[in-house]
Order: structure tokens, then sequence, then C-alpha cells
């Protein structure tokens, strides 16, 4: 399952740590910013991430470029299991071990392994859950004792793990692997993979990473190489005057303003030190007709999301976002694009409980130029400017898109005009209280990209998240005159419930609020949850073969300022905005 990216963890910029020794391939610090690719000598390479590795932020460093000897780790109990739980008979000096994930601690696993003489451990997953595949990479826990580890320690996914335990088994037992380290890596461009053409805007945020691994420099030239889709190049560099021994910098580039054309646009970053293959990093953004999107266009089968446990922690409800920054033109947004992975564990016999909200933030409401958005979703106060829901039914499809119309949240209509040079955020919101199985609807992703407008993929679960760490939640935000491709779901048009149906009084309100509804017929489920201006979930009520009543909401202790009711039922669905005053 992917891991959650706390947001603290990129809230700034800052500048990467100085390496401390260059001739050794252990030091402590963990192996998760080293950025090394293992190639199996004779066979593939992988990275960190998908379908290649994990890391931990324990135990020792990769530095340097070698080529070491792996073989598996065996323990005493029981004999010949590669689980390492215990403690390791087998003589491991100098050699790197592969020992398989489960029963024990990472961390213990890890530590008997380095008593064993070992100088570093690839931790091989397995399938944990329903989610996982071939390309769950998992990152590392220390445990109880990881601390006490000084040696490299990193997983291997499933896939990456079967062609290592194959190359070992062809070396009769033991198999050579290379750890190569880019100098030049982590590079940034875009704001958002999918710009629609009518939105391009000067790239203020290239970046790349640049790590040198040779004596210092001086006049140290990195450039990017943008490449239209006509072929055209353009190119952009900065000069260093000097680059330190062991430096490791972060380098920002001039501003540069892509041609408004649509089509693929890929950017070589490289750099006048290091020419090698291994360090010219490719990156790539599109200009679309009419989509915004952070997600990177291949679908990622089994889709992301919270544990059942945590899903419960955040009294089972979930919201996730995608930031949108708009051009020089505006624009009219008109539709939201999504999917999820496992609707036959969501989707209930009652059309209330089977509801996804969709809210389109301005995230600089106050427009002072900088985005709302700090430490959690209700800095965005009165940002929300429309709405839209999708009904999972029988023609919704696992691992496949639908669009969703959006309404205005004050005129009514359909689409909302955005603003000119301005952030917003579409936002995905599940309420599981209505459903009641506990489960969390896992929204269809792609791998990660880079952004360094930030927060670029807030989440809140138990608490606010800056992401899923490897995977971007496919939440695209669609311009007038977009229509759905035809391999996506069909576009789910919710008729609104009639204004007839209900009332909400008082409003504005002090100490409690009332909904009263007139439905009909009977609705063997109704739904109705108070929600903040940022779209969190402040209560919900759920009842049964209901037609015509009241649904109460005590306010007293409610924060005074603009709040919406979201009210499911299988005659239409609405929010409307209350007003709590005291």
């Amino acid at each position: 399952m992917k891991q959650i990216q706390t947001i603290f963890s990129v809230l700034l910029l800052v500048a990467f740590a100085m390496l401390t020794s260059v001739n050794s391939i252990s030091a402590q610090g963990g192996t998760d910013n080293d950025g090394f690719l293992v190639k199996i000598t004779g066979g593939a390479t992988f990275s960190k991430g998908d379908c290649g590795y994990g890391t931990a932020t324990w135990g020792g460093d990769v530095l340097e470029d070698a080529c070491v000897n792996l073989v598996w780790a065996y323990d005493p109990t029981p004999t010949g299991d590669s689980l390492c739980c215990d403690s390791i008979t087998n003589n491991y000096t100098d050699k790197w071990v592969m020992i398989r994930r489960g029963v024990c601690e990472f961390g213990r696993k890890s530590l008997w392994a380095e008593f064993a003489g070992a100088k570093g451990v690839i931790i091989l997953n397995h399938y944990n859950t329903a989610a996982d595949n071939a390309c769950t990479a998992p990152g590392l826990g220390a445990g109880a004792v990881g601390g006490q580890v000084t040696i490299p320690v990193f997983s291997a996914s499933r896939g990456m793990g079967e062609a290592l335990d194959a190359a070992v088994k062809a070396g009769g037992g033991q198999a050579e692997i290379c750890f190569i380290l880019p100098r030049l890596l982590e590079a940034t461009d875009a704001y958002h993979f999918y710009t629609p053409v009518t939105q391009v805007s000067a790239l203020d945020n290239m970046t790349v990473r640049m790590v040198n691994r040779g004596p210092a420099a001086t006049n140290v030239t990195v450039k990017a190489d943008v490449v239209a889709p006509d072929g055209s190049v353009s190119s952009v560099s900065t000069v260093l005057d000097a680059i330190s021994a062991a430096a490791d910098t972060v380098i920002s580039l001039p501003s540069f303003t892509p041609a408004a054309v649509e089509g693929v646009f890929n950017v070589y970053f490289s750099n006048s030190v290091f020419t090698e293959s291994r360090d010219t990093v490719r990156s790539k953004f599109v200009h679309t007709p009419y989509s915004f999107g952070t997600d990177i266009g291949v679908l990622d089968a089994g889709g992301v999301g919270p544990t059942d446990a945590q899903f419960a922690l955040a009294n089972f409800s979930i919201q996730n976002a995608g930031l949108c920054l708009t051009g020089a033109n505006g624009g009219v947004a008109t539709h939201a694009t999504f999917g999820i992975s496992n609707k036959a564990a969501v989707v209930t016999a009652d059309p209330a409980a089977n509801v996804i909200g969709v809210t389109l933030y301005d995230a600089d409401a106050d427009d002072d130029g900088v985005i709302d958005l700090g430490s959690a979703f209700t800095d965005l106060d009165n940002g929300i400017v429309a709405t839209g829901e999708l009904i999972m039914d029988t023609l919704l499809v696992d691992d496949q898109l639908v669009s969703v119309e959006l309404t205005d949240v004050l005129t009514g209509n359909p689409g909302h005009t955005l603003k000119a040079n301005h952030p917003y955020y579409i936002a995905l919101s599940y309420d599981g209280l209505a459903a009641g199985t506990g489960v969390c609807v896992r929204y269809v992703n792609t791998l990660d990209k880079r952004y360094l407008n930030f927060p670029t993929t807030p989440l809140r679960i138990d608490q606010l998240y800056s992401g899923w760490a490897g995977a971007m939640v496919v939440q695209r935000l669609e311009l007038e005159g977009y229509t759905p491709p035809p391999n996506f779901n069909i576009v789910k048009t919710n008729a609104p419930l009639a204004d007839s149906k209900f009332s909400i009084t008082p409003n504005p309100a002090i100490d409690h609020v009332m909904l009263t509804m007139n439905l009909a017929g009977v609705n063997g489920k109704v739904a109705v949850s108070l929600m903040d201006y940022n779209g969190r979930i402040v209560e919900t009520k759920v009842v049964k073969n209901f037609r015509d009543g009241q649904f109460r909401f005590e306010t007293a202790n409610l924060p005074s300022g603009t709040y919406m009711m979201w009210i499911r039922t299988a005659e239409g669905n609405v929010m409307k905005p209350v007003a709590i005053c005291h």
C-alpha cells in the first residue's frame, strides 16, 4: 500500500546536507535521499519508487558507486528460513544480503544481518494486501532497534525481488549488483503535468539537484533543453561560479515560458561537469486542450487509499486535492475527472451512501498572492466556488476515469469562471459513515512526479499530509469545451434535489439549524452532513426508510462562519450554504 507523506516534510525547500564521506559506502543517515540506481550485472536496473525500491531513514548511506556480492541470508529458526528474525549463525562478512519481509521489525532483521558481518541489507517485499502488486515498494520503519543499525538498508518491490532472486539462483547462490549514483537527479519543470494550452504561463520553478561526486569545480553550467512537440529546442541555463567537493545542491534555472501549443514537451537537464548518460535527467509535461492535472497519465491499477484503521481514526472521512494554477487568460471550469478502484468494497444498495463530493476551491480567496492552505484545510475559509457529485453505481468501472459536472455555488449554473493567474484546488471528499462498510474508496492514481509549487496534492485523513508518497491521485480539472474521451466512463450528471422538497431554518443559525424534508416517496436511506467551508465534515446524520421529517444539528459550539449542508437522497442531492453567527 502506498505510504502517506507528511505535509511538513516538504513545507520548505531546504539545502541538502553535505556528504560526509566519499570513501565509504556506509555512513549514518539512511538510504532515503541517496538517489542510487541498482543494476544487476548483466540484467535490469532499478530506481527508487514504484517497481523499484523503498528506502530507510535509518541505518547507513550509499555514498559511492560500488559493485557488491549479494546472497540470501538465513537464520536457524526455522532451519533455512530467510526471515532473519533470530540470530544469524552464518558468516556474511563483506556481502550484501537479501531478507524476506514479514513476522518481525525491519530494524531487527537488519541488525541481525549486521552482527553476521553483512555490509548491507535488501528486504524483499511480498504481496501484503489485496492492493499490493509487483510494483509495490514499501518504506521501512526502524522499529525498536533500527537506530542501532549502521549498514545501508532498503527494500525491494516484489518485481525487483524476483529479478534479484533469479540472478542469485543463476549465479549458484550469489549475484553481483552495482550501485550507480547519478550526479544530476530530481528534476522539476512544470506546475502540473497537464496544463490547458490557454493557461500556459512562465515556469519559474525549474530545478534540478546536483551532487558533486568529484573534486571542486568552477564555472559549472547547468542547463535544461526543452523540446517542443514540433521538435524545436529552447535552452535555459545558469552558471555556478564554484561547486565544492561533495556538495549537494538544488539548482534553480531562469524563468522560461514554453510555447502555447498542444502536445508533449520533453525536458533534458544536463551539466558541464558530469557528462555520462546517467547524468542527463529527462522529464516532461503536456499542454492539453482543456485539462489541468498533476497525474502522469499512466493509470496504476488498484488505486490508492488509507488502511481501514486510518480511515476509522479519521471518523471515516477523507479528502484530497490537486492544485491548478491558471494563466493570464483565466477560463471556465466545467468538470472534474477522477476514478475509483474498489467499487465492490464501498458501493452499497443505498444511493445516498454512494456519493463522492467534488469541490472546487479558490486557493487564494483573499487575493493576497499566497495560497491559503497552510497546515489544515480549514485555512481555505470561504474558498468553495463550485461543487459536483459522483454517485457510484453499476455503471462505474474500477480503474477507469469518470467526469463529473461542476455547478457554481453562487449562481447555481453549470461551470465556474476562474480568475487569471490564480490558484485553485480540485478536491474529492468521501464520507463513509453513511455506507457503514468501514472501507475507504481507493482512488485511481499514477506514479509520482515532482513539483515545487506547494502544497500540490494535499490529503486529509486523520491529519493533513502532502499526499501519497510515490503516487499521484488522478484529480483533474477540465475547462469549457471539454468532452470525455471514448475510453472514459459516461459523464455523471446528478439531478439536484428540488428546493421544494426541503427547507433550512434558521439561517443564519445560532444554537442549532434544522433541515425539514418532504420527499416524494420513501427513500431507503437519507444522509445529511454539515461541512465547514473547507469541506471538512463536522457531523453526519443517516436515517433509513425516510420520507418526511427533520434533521437537527447543534451549532452552539461551532465557530461562526459559513458552512455547507450536504443532502443526499435517492431523489437528488444538493449542497446549500448555512451561516452560523454567535
